[in-house]
């Protein structure tokens, strides 16, 4: 199994807050992220494969990211930040939760060495952006 050392991030999701004008607030946010793997099988293997293979294949890799990675993964996380929205700053925020995924390629021996590639949701991040400035 090979792991790119590029992260590839996306938007999970977003809010806004308004924050009263001149006021500062303290707000925890926290978002609960499951460990994905997305397996990409190329067209000769998706006519082979099965569910249960494709879990195999899937707790295969987890357990090889670990191994590299040094760390275990659980299926589900819980990232919690606690920031301050200042409305001297700003009376509007947004907030994004981007997913960080890591991509990688492994080998299938029981599939004649085929390949296959995938990406792992390895954390997710919370950006603050002030959008509304006074």
């Amino acid at each position: 199994m090979i792991l790119d050392s590029n992260l590839e991030r996306t938007v999970a999701s977003t809010e806004e807050v308004l924050v009263p004008l001149g006021v500062p607030i303290k707000v925890t946010k926290s978002r609960t992220f499951e460990h994905t793997i997305e397996l990409n099988l190329n067209e000769k293997l998706e006519g082979q494969a099965n569910v249960g293979f494709i879990d195999i294949i899937s707790t295969s890799i987890l357990k090889n990211i670990e191994r590299q990675r040094g760390r275990g993964y659980k299926e589900s996380e819980t990232t919690s930040y606690e920031i301050e929205l200042n409305g001297e700053t700003a009376i509007k925020y947004q907030l994004i939760w981007t997913d960080i995924w890591r991509r990688g390629t492994v080998q299938i021996p029981e599939m004649q060495n085929a390949s296959a590639s995938f990406r792992f949701r390895e954390r997710t991040e919370l950006e603050v952006r002030a959008v509304g400035n006074n």
